[in-house]
C-alpha cells in the first residue's frame, strides 16, 4: 500500500513541477516583451 502512495505522490509532484516550469517560462517571456515595450515608450516620449 505504501508503494502505491509513493507512486501517486511522485506523479502529482511531477505534474506540479511541469506546471510550475511552464508558468515560469511564460513569466520570463512576458518580462522580455515588457522590457521591449518600455524601451519603445521611452523612445517615443520626446515626441
Amino acid at each position: 500500500m505504501n508503494d502505491w502512495l509513493s507512486v501517486v505522490l511522485g506523479a502529482l509532484a511531477s505534474e506540479g513541477l511541469k506546471l510550475l516550469i511552464a508558468e515560469a517560462k511564460k513569466v520570463l517571456a512576458f518580462k522580455s516583451v515588457s522590457n521591449e515595450l518600455a524601451s519603445d515608450m521611452e523612445f517615443l516620449l520626446p515626441v
